[in-house]
């Protein structure tokens, strides 16, 4: 951003939006650490039930996808986001006390349903507080969200599993999202206008860059459309279906990687949770090179398909290298490079080529439907484990899905690949703010 402009969005907006995703991610994937810590064999179900179980959660999550968005478009993502995240936290607390495979499927669904149409909505106060100029950078910090996450998930499972078992590691993170409610509600301002805390020249700035990026949307973008045609518009089926390649083979990855990663290094399940760190701690690296790559030249479907390709390279390695323990184990980290940059690229991408009075209803669908890729992806590996004895088949087809995926990305239109020719120089690149030390 310009000298001289305050930039405390940053330091206010963006950790806030960090923590309560990280909350969601944490509650919607520590099933894989229960799966992994012996949930499976005390509910008397197999690593297939398992698999389905864990991704049922994603039927649930496409309930309000279009809805939050939408809802959260008219100035309701604020109230939308704090319902939802105090009946997904009783849920997930809930989860600790179901008794067989059934009740399972059920809780899981129902957290699903709790979840769902919060991350348009998060998108939507993004939206409303980085302009285009800096919206790569504000998507892959907040990206980071699930890095952290993962982070904070691995060794607390871990821990948990060892002392307890994984009745309480539900127990655990569901008082952690609740007490994280308290907080979120006095911090969060929805929009630059409502922000008492907002100094003025920020506030002009953003008012200005904003009015700005919304005035040039009819040189930069599609035609805007209505939310009736927004559903025969294909660009919009052509990202829920990359979407939901991508998310299959996310969805596989993560549910299962305390599992995978026990069974190549053969260690128990408190030094697994902390080895799950090692992706996730390669991934800001990723999101920090890709996200400024993308930025500089503002052509992001160059670098979603170099993600997704190298995802798809390292992950089906790691499984034809299965035997080799920690060789498989270092390419099953190598992946988290590009795991997470595939998705703060793509999510850039609506707000190109939807008109701002749809995006907020497109984000709703194209997350639902690619989020049914977490259905998929955790039941392909729990078939394959169950019937072929181990997760390498899995892997090779959620590998041939980021491919499809990748394809996918040539048929959007070329505003995604950035103007013609058009190149940031260096010395105009915006950097992130600089973080003080606590």
């Amino acid at each position: 951003m310009p000298n001289g402009i305050p930039n405390g969005r940053w330091y206010r907006i963006v950790p806030a939006l960090i923590v309560l995703n990280c909350i969601s991610y944490m509650d919607r994937y520590n099933i894989g650490y229960a799966i992994a810590g012996g949930l499976v064999p005390d509910l008397g179900i197999n690593a297939n039930y398992g698999g389905i179980a864990a991704g049922v959660f994603f039927w649930g999550y496409l309930v309000f996808q279009f809805p939050g968005g939408h809802l959260a478009e008219r100035g309701y993502a604020k109230i939308f986001i704090t319902v939802a995240l105090l009946i997904w936290s009783l849920l997930t607390i809930g989860t600790a006390f179901v008794r067989t495979g059934p009740e399972l499927m059920a809780v899981r669904f129902l957290v699903g349903v709790a979840e769902g149409g919060v991350f348009p909505a998060i998108y939507t106060i993004l939206g409303n507080w980085f302009p285009a100029r800096e919206s790569g950078r504000a998507s892959a910090l907040f990206i980071t969200n699930t890095a952290i996450a993962s982070l904070i998930a691995g060794p607390l499972a871990g821990y948990i599993l060892t002392v307890y078992d994984w009745r309480a590691l539900f127990i655990v993170e569901g008082l952690m999202s609740l007490a994280f409610a308290a907080i979120w509600i006095p911090l969060m301002s929805e929009r630059p206008a409502s922000a008492r805390w907002l100094s003025q020249a920020e506030r002009n700035y953003l008012i200005s860059e904003i009015a700005a990026d919304q005035l040039g949307a009819g040189d930069l973008s599609i035609a805007r459309i209505s939310i009736l045609n927004l559903l025969r518009d294909r660009n919009l089926w052509i990202l829920s279906a990359a979407y939901l390649c991508y998310h299959i083979a996310n969805g596989g990855y993560v549910i299962w990687l305390p599992s995978i990663m026990r069974a190549v290094t053969k260690q128990g399940i408190g030094i697994v949770g902390v080895l799950t760190v090692t992706p996730f701690v390669l991934s800001f690296i990723g999101l920090y090179v890709f996200g400024t790559l993308s930025d500089k030249s503002q052509n992001r479907r160059r670098y979603i398909v170099i993600t997704m390709l190298a995802f798809a390279v390292c992950f089906s390695a790691a499984a034809a290298l299965s035997d080799h323990g920690w060789l498989s184990f270092c390419l099953l980290s190598a992946s988290g490079l590009f795991l997470k940059p595939t998705i703060s690229l793509f999510w850039t991408l609506p707000t190109v080529i939807f008109g701002k009075d749809t995006v907020g209803g497109a984000r709703g669908v194209i997350n639902g439907i690619g989020n049914l890729g977490g259905f998929f992806g955790p039941a392909i590996i729990g078939f394959a484990s169950t019937y072929f004895g181990g997760f390498e088949t899995g892997a090779y087809i959620l590998a041939g899905f980021l491919f499809i995926g990748a394809a996918l990305m040539s048929l959007l239109p070329g505003i995604v690949s950035g103007p013609k020719g058009h190149v940031v120089p260096a010395s105009q690149a915006i950097p992130l703010p600089k973080m003080e030390n606590a």
